[in-house]
């Protein structure tokens, strides 16, 4: 109402088309099987991908989207799982100020969590790769470092048979127990 000294001189009105609004919250889409939905009052869907879903309830997506559910959603600084067009989604609600409306935005889980997913993977695959170059690695020293050892033992075998040849002796290398056996 426009009034001027007390009494009323007039009315003023003004519309805005929603087009653009849905247009907009159907564009937003941060993976390909995700979707936006706008709603008042987390009662009715105003805007919705599905053109056919507009002005409904927001317990069409799933039941358990009621006002009191997503009042509380508003307050929380975290994703909810839900199922929502009978997939998994992710679903973060966020009020717009100055209006009665919440932006809502499921995420598919597979497609969010799909990152994760393969740095999990590609971690995986290294530490298999780093774990078997090691074992190959350490196996190989081993043989070497243990040589020597293997030199004495077949020795030992050989004088314990009673037929070894006494005036045979071991290559010494190196300063470790094993080039002291071999040297003894």
């Amino acid at each position: 109402p426009v009034t001027q000294d007390g009494q009323l001189r007039g009315a003023l009105a003004g519309d805005i088309t929603l087009a653009s609004i849905i247009a907009s919250v159907a564009a937003i889409r941060p993976t390909p099987e995700s979707f936006a939905f706008l709603s008042r009052k987390g009662e009715t869907l105003i805007a919705h991908p599905d053109a056919k879903l507009s002005l409904q309830p927001v317990t069409i997506l799933n039941p358990l989207l009621t006002p009191q559910f997503l009042a509380a959603a508003t307050r929380d600084d975290h994703w909810q799982q839900m199922e929502l067009g009978g997939r998994s989604r992710l679903l973060r609600v966020t009020p717009i100020a100055g209006s009665e409306w919440e932006l809502g935005v499921a995420l598919d889980s597979h497609e969010a969590t799909s990152g994760l997913r393969a740095i999990i993977q590609s971690s995986l695959a290294a530490l298999l790769v780093v774990t078997l170059s090691a074992a190959v690695l350490l196996g190989l020293w081993l043989k070497r470092a243990f040589v020597g050892l293997i030199h004495a033992r077949d020795a030992m075998e050989n004088i314990a048979s009673g037929t070894g040849d006494l005036t045979r002796r071991l290559p010494v290398s190196g300063r470790d127990e094993v080039a002291q056996i071999a040297g003894a």
